[in-house]
């Protein structure tokens, strides 16, 4: 009889022990895996930073063109000069052409 108890408290210290095992074994993977998915969030707002911060540039790179369009003259000195002759030909035949002295 006391070898028969002696075997069921060792095999439920055995079991007690291979448990713990499985429960380290579980919380690694626990670990593990929050820390995959920790990273792999970080890793997605670090994309998504660097996509608006592009997208950012860009617009900002479109409103400087923008700008620089409005502020550049239609034609330089020496264009109008060469199309002098065209363009006011043009504005005699059409009187919703607006006319300036050159």
């Amino acid at each position: 009889m006391r070898d028969y108890l002696a075997r069921q408290v060792e095999d439920k210290k055995i079991k007690e022990s291979e448990e713990k095992k499985i429960d380290s074994k579980q919380a690694d993977v626990w670990k593990e895996d929050t820390s995959n998915f920790f990273d792999n969030e970080k890793n997605k707002a670090d994309y998504l930073k660097q996509v608006h911060k592009q997208h950012e540039n860009i617009l900002k790179e479109q409103m400087k063109q923008k700008d620089d369009n409005k502020n550049r003259k239609k034609m330089n000195t020496l264009e109008l000069l060469y199309n002098k002759a065209l363009m006011k030909a043009a504005g005699e035949q059409d009187e919703h052409v607006m006319k300036t002295k050159v």
